[in-house]
Protein backbone atom coordinates (compact mmCIF):
# COMPACT_ATOMS: atom_id res chain seq x y z
CA UNK A 1 0.00 0.00 0.00
CA UNK A 2 1.03 3.59 -0.45
CA UNK A 3 0.02 4.48 3.10
CA UNK A 4 -2.72 7.06 2.64
CA UNK A 5 -4.64 7.48 5.90
CA UNK A 6 -8.12 6.13 6.57
CA UNK A 7 -10.32 8.88 7.98
CA UNK A 8 -13.44 8.21 10.01
CA UNK A 9 -16.12 10.84 10.61
CA UNK A 10 -18.02 10.38 13.86
CA UNK A 11 -21.49 11.88 14.06
CA UNK A 12 -23.03 12.16 17.51
CA UNK A 13 -24.07 14.75 20.06
CA UNK A 14 -21.20 14.93 22.54
CA UNK A 15 -23.30 17.12 24.82
CA UNK A 16 -26.13 14.59 25.05
CA UNK A 17 -27.12 13.48 28.54
CA UNK A 18 -26.33 9.90 27.48
CA UNK A 19 -22.75 9.08 28.56
CA UNK A 20 -20.52 8.23 25.60
CA UNK A 21 -19.75 4.72 26.86
CA UNK A 22 -23.49 3.93 27.04
CA UNK A 23 -24.26 5.05 23.51
CA UNK A 24 -24.71 2.60 20.72
CA UNK A 25 -22.24 2.62 17.86
CA UNK A 26 -22.74 2.09 14.15
CA UNK A 27 -19.68 1.71 11.92
CA UNK A 28 -20.28 1.95 8.17
CA UNK A 29 -17.59 1.65 5.51
CA UNK A 30 -17.84 2.96 1.97
CA UNK A 31 -15.49 2.84 -1.01
CA UNK A 32 -13.80 -0.47 -0.28
CA UNK A 33 -13.71 -1.14 -4.03
CA UNK A 34 -11.75 1.70 -5.61
CA UNK A 35 -13.75 1.95 -8.83
CA UNK A 36 -17.13 2.16 -7.12
CA UNK A 37 -17.64 5.91 -6.75
CA UNK A 38 -21.37 5.95 -5.89
CA UNK A 39 -21.11 4.43 -2.36
CA UNK A 40 -18.74 7.22 -1.29
CA UNK A 41 -21.17 9.82 -2.61
CA UNK A 42 -24.09 8.11 -0.86
CA UNK A 43 -22.19 8.08 2.42
CA UNK A 44 -21.41 11.77 2.03
CA UNK A 45 -25.08 12.55 1.35
CA UNK A 46 -26.12 10.48 4.37
CA UNK A 47 -23.70 12.45 6.54
CA UNK A 48 -25.03 15.75 5.17
CA UNK A 49 -28.63 14.69 5.79
CA UNK A 50 -27.93 13.76 9.41
CA UNK A 51 -26.09 16.99 10.08
CA UNK A 52 -28.62 19.22 8.31
CA UNK A 53 -31.70 17.57 9.85
CA UNK A 54 -30.44 17.36 13.45
CA UNK A 55 -32.24 20.50 14.63
CA UNK A 56 -35.49 19.95 12.70
CA UNK A 57 -36.10 16.20 12.62
CA UNK A 58 -36.96 14.48 15.90
CA UNK A 59 -35.85 11.07 14.62
CA UNK A 60 -32.44 12.30 13.48
CA UNK A 61 -32.08 14.23 16.75
CA UNK A 62 -32.84 11.11 18.79
CA UNK A 63 -30.42 8.95 16.78
CA UNK A 64 -27.52 11.37 17.13
CA UNK A 65 -28.26 11.86 20.84
CA UNK A 66 -28.24 8.10 21.50
CA UNK A 67 -25.87 6.67 18.90
CA UNK A 68 -22.41 7.46 17.56
CA UNK A 69 -22.32 6.89 13.81
CA UNK A 70 -18.82 6.20 12.49
CA UNK A 71 -18.46 6.74 8.74
CA UNK A 72 -15.37 5.58 6.86
CA UNK A 73 -16.14 7.16 3.51
CA UNK A 74 -13.10 5.85 1.61
CA UNK A 75 -11.90 2.50 2.94
CA UNK A 76 -9.43 2.07 0.07
CA UNK A 77 -7.73 5.46 -0.41
CA UNK A 78 -4.69 4.15 -2.30
CA UNK A 79 -6.85 2.18 -4.74
CA UNK A 80 -9.15 5.18 -5.12
CA UNK A 81 -6.24 7.35 -6.30
CA UNK A 82 -5.24 4.66 -8.85
CA UNK A 83 -8.84 4.47 -10.07
CA UNK A 84 -9.19 8.24 -10.38
CA UNK A 85 -5.86 8.65 -12.18
CA UNK A 86 -6.42 5.67 -14.50
CA UNK A 87 -10.18 5.33 -15.09
CA UNK A 88 -9.65 3.06 -18.11
CA UNK A 89 -8.18 0.38 -15.79
CA UNK A 90 -11.49 0.03 -13.90
CA UNK A 91 -9.32 -0.69 -10.84
CA UNK A 92 -11.11 -2.09 -7.77
CA UNK A 93 -8.34 -3.39 -5.50
CA UNK A 94 -5.82 -1.72 -3.19
CA UNK A 95 -2.26 -0.68 -4.03
CA UNK A 96 -0.51 -3.53 -2.25
CA UNK A 97 3.25 -3.18 -2.72
CA UNK A 98 3.90 -6.87 -2.01
CA UNK A 99 1.80 -7.76 -5.07
CA UNK A 100 3.94 -6.01 -7.68
CA UNK A 101 1.68 -3.70 -9.66
CA UNK A 102 3.27 -4.69 -12.94
CA UNK A 103 3.08 -8.45 -12.34
CA UNK A 104 -0.46 -8.51 -13.66
CA UNK A 105 0.29 -6.46 -16.75
CA UNK A 106 -1.82 -3.48 -17.67
CA UNK A 107 -5.18 -5.04 -16.83
CA UNK A 108 -5.61 -3.10 -13.58
CA UNK A 109 -5.98 -6.26 -11.52
CA UNK A 110 -2.93 -6.02 -9.26
CA UNK A 111 -3.53 -5.55 -5.54
CA UNK A 112 -5.86 -7.21 -3.05
CA UNK A 113 -9.65 -7.08 -3.03
CA UNK A 114 -10.08 -5.68 0.47
CA UNK A 115 -13.68 -6.85 0.67
CA UNK A 116 -12.37 -10.43 0.61
CA UNK A 117 -9.39 -9.87 2.91
CA UNK A 118 -11.24 -10.01 6.23
CA UNK A 119 -10.80 -13.17 8.31
CA UNK A 120 -14.44 -14.27 8.33
CA UNK A 121 -14.60 -17.25 5.96
CA UNK A 122 -11.26 -16.19 4.48
CA UNK A 123 -9.78 -18.61 1.97
CA UNK A 124 -12.98 -19.94 0.48
CA UNK A 125 -12.82 -20.35 -3.27
CA UNK A 126 -16.51 -19.63 -3.76
CA UNK A 127 -16.41 -15.85 -4.08
CA UNK A 128 -12.69 -15.15 -3.83
CA UNK A 129 -9.54 -16.12 -5.65
CA UNK A 130 -6.04 -17.24 -4.66
CA UNK A 131 -4.72 -15.86 -7.97
CA UNK A 132 -2.95 -12.51 -7.32
CA UNK A 133 -4.09 -11.28 -10.73
CA UNK A 134 -7.69 -12.39 -10.22
CA UNK A 135 -10.31 -9.69 -9.77
CA UNK A 136 -11.37 -11.19 -6.41
CA UNK A 137 -7.87 -11.93 -5.06
CA UNK A 138 -8.25 -12.26 -1.28
CA UNK A 139 -4.60 -11.65 -0.42
CA UNK A 140 -1.89 -13.94 0.95
CA UNK A 141 -3.62 -14.32 4.32
CA UNK A 142 -6.59 -13.12 6.35
CA UNK A 143 -6.32 -9.42 7.23
CA UNK A 144 -2.97 -9.22 5.45
CA UNK A 145 -3.62 -5.69 4.23
CA UNK A 146 -2.95 -2.45 6.10
CA UNK A 147 -6.44 -1.14 5.31
CA UNK A 148 -8.16 -4.30 6.56
CA UNK A 149 -6.07 -4.29 9.74
CA UNK A 150 -6.93 -0.64 10.41
CA UNK A 151 -10.67 -1.25 9.90
CA UNK A 152 -10.64 -4.25 12.25
CA UNK A 153 -8.67 -2.35 14.88
CA UNK A 154 -11.02 0.62 14.72
CA UNK A 155 -14.14 -1.55 14.89
CA UNK A 156 -12.81 -3.34 17.99
CA UNK A 157 -12.08 -0.11 19.82
CA UNK A 158 -15.56 1.39 19.47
Amino acid sequence: SEGRPLRVMVLSNRESTIPSKRKGHIFITFGIHAREKAPVELGTRMMELLLNKYEDDADVNWVLNHVAIHLLLIANPDGRVISENNPYLYHRKNANGSNNRHSCGNNGQSGVDLNRNFGFFWGRDDGSSSNPCGMTYRGPGPASERETQAIIKYAKQI
